[in-house]
């Protein structure tokens, strides 16, 4: 569940080799945008308002740390410390969204704000997404059989979310039984 920079800067420091996989090869990770943030150029946020699911507008890191990001759409290029500096804020108020932990209006509060910045299925999101997935239907106040519809539909919408990227990035290692 890391993004690229840092899958590749644990596996040089713990493993002291450089993952030459796929998935690290591709800035894309595989079509995934695990790491991928949103474009700020004008042209590209008037699409993500049009289409807040679309591959388009992601700003997309190099295959190296020091090399600029830039947009699949536009061409808009980034500087790294620019990229890094959003995903440490967003990393910071995760943060605090962890310290309530089974809060799922703030967590799901966290997704609306954030899918603004990061890409759908950044790994940020998807973390969220994942703690979200395994909350609805086991709280004491609303267990899965009392579970209202229209939070049951948002259980299943986030498990179909997660089952798609972790196909893509973990294949043969989700089974559904």
């Amino acid at each position: 569940m890391w993004g690229t920079v840092d899958r590749i800067h644990f596996l040089q420091m713990s493993k002291k080799f450089t993952c030459h996989c796929k998935r690290c090869d591709d800035p894309s990770e595989l079509s995934t945008h695990f790491s991928s943030v949103r474009c700020q150029h004008a042209g590209c946020l008037a699409h993500v308002n049009r289409d807040s699911q679309s591959d388009r507008g992601m700003v997309i890191p190099s295959t190296t740390e020091s090399d600029e990001w830039k947009c699949n759409t536009c061409g808009e290029t980034y500087a790294p410390a620019y990229v890094r500096s959003i995903v440490e804020k967003v990393g910071r108020e995760l943060d605090k969204v962890h310290e309530k932990y089974g809060d799922i209006e703030a967590e799901e509060e966290f997704l609306k704000k954030f899918s603004k910045v990061l890409s759908p299925n950044h790994f940020y999101l998807m973390e969220i997404k994942l703690g979200l997935a395994q909350v609805y239907g086991r709280t004491q106040d609303e267990p899965l059989p009392l579970l209202p519809p229209r939070k049951l539909y948002r259980k299943y919408q986030l498990c179909d979310e997660l089952l798609k990227v972790f196909d893509v990035i973990l294949p043969g290692n989700n089974l559904i039984v």
